[in-house]
């Protein structure tokens, strides 16, 4: 229950923080932001954001900013702060830095000396900023102070501007969502795979890589049908994948089938994994069960009479007959007829205790 709260709070503090403006405006105008605006590195690496302006008119050009970060200084420490080109491109320029990695407030002001006619105008970066991660965890990149200033001459004035916050977050949930196999029963002369679709979840804010292995197993035995790398998957995102089980020899009997999927920094390893009931490999010829079982239609484990009467009904059809049964299609290539007779021929009076 707390892995589940915990998730939905790190959802939760995404959306707020990245669409968090400064109360300063509810019109159009200046916009300070962090940019990427989402970010996730592992412990021990460094990442750079950049805080970009946009929209800064002619008539109110810029002449200096101030800006003030808060991050959780448990997950993120900041290493420098350096100067964009924005302000750098109209003239000379002042830049006081300042970083106290003990509360997490970091920041910068910055001004042009001299204070042109004109200062800069558009959109640009205003200085960059580069953090070393210290562990896993979220936290929001969130402006607590943004100043924007313009000259007109005689005064230096505030600029009206919104401010458009960042996060971080370096923890992941991926889950394995469901299996599901083509069909629960099978024979081991199929020349064709039994498809099994994958469906893998995003569970947290942020993109991440993934490895999906999936395997069938009996009551003694695990063997491995396939893996597959997802790259990037979005945050919040599902995605299906196809794996191909070549049931071809399969021993008979009863199997699972499941997936599992593995990343690093996993906040909730519990749903890595998902198991599909059963899948029967069966006797090529046990087409279905007596009249006197309780289902008639589900393989007892016997090649007999009653499926020589259900295979001779069948025999000669193809897929799109009335008659066509594909359950007697032991190969799998949409007809029943010679090829499937020989099958059944060969297995005729066989049994097997492994099922059902």
């Amino acid at each position: 229950m707390k892995k589940n709260l915990l998730k939905i709070l790190i959802l939760t503090v995404l959306i707020v923080s990245l669409t968090m403006v400064s109360t300063s405006t509810s019109s159009p105008g200046p916009v300070i932001a962090v940019d990427p605006p989402l970010n996730s590195d592992a412990p021990g690496e460094t990442f750079t954001i950049n805080i970009t302006i946009a929209d800064i008119t002619e008539a109110e050009s810029l002449h200096g900013w101030e800006f003030g970060l808060n991050v959780d200084p448990s997950i993120l420490n900041v290493t420098s702060i350096d100067q964009g080109s924005f302000l750098q491109n109209v003239g000379p320029t002042y830049l006081v830095p300042y970083i106290d990695n003990e509360t997490g407030n970091v920041g910068g002001t910055c001004f042009l000396l001299g204070y042109p006619p004109t200062g800069a105008y558009g959109s640009g970066v205003l200085a960059s900023v580069t953090f070393r991660v210290k562990a896993y965890g979220y936290t929001p990149i969130h402006f607590y102070l943004t100043e924007l200033r313009h000259y007109n001459g005689s005064h230096v004035l505030p600029l009206t501007h919104a401010s458009v916050d960042g996060f971080f977050s370096n923890v992941h949930d991926a889950a394995v969502i469901d299996v599901i196999p083509a069909a629960d029963q099978a024979y081991p002369t199929w020349t064709v795979p039994l498809n099994i679709t994958v469906t893998v979840s995003n569970n947290a804010p942020s993109p991440v890589n993934l490895t999906v292995t999936t395997y069938y197993e009996n009551f003694t035995n695990a063997y491995e049908i396939g893996t597959q790398n997802v790259i990037n998957l979005d945050g919040g995102s599902q995605l299906n994948l196809t794996f191909s089980w070549d049931v071809i020899g399969a021993a008979w009997g009863i199997y699972t089938t499941k997936a599992n999927v593995t990343l690093t920094g996993d906040l909730n390893p519990a749903n890595d994994e998902f198991v599909y009931s059963n899948v029967t490999i069966k006797i090529p010829g046990d087409i279905q069960g007596d009249p006197t079982d309780p289902d008639p239609s589900i393989a007892d484990g016997d090649v007999d009479w009653f499926d020589f009467g259900a295979f001779a009904i069948a025999y000669g059809t193809s897929l799109g007959n009335p008659k066509y049964n594909p359950q007697c299609d032991f190969n799998l290539n949409d007809q029943i007829d010679w090829f499937d007779f020989g099958d059944f021929a060969a297995n005729y009076g066989k049994s097997t205790p492994k099922y059902p």
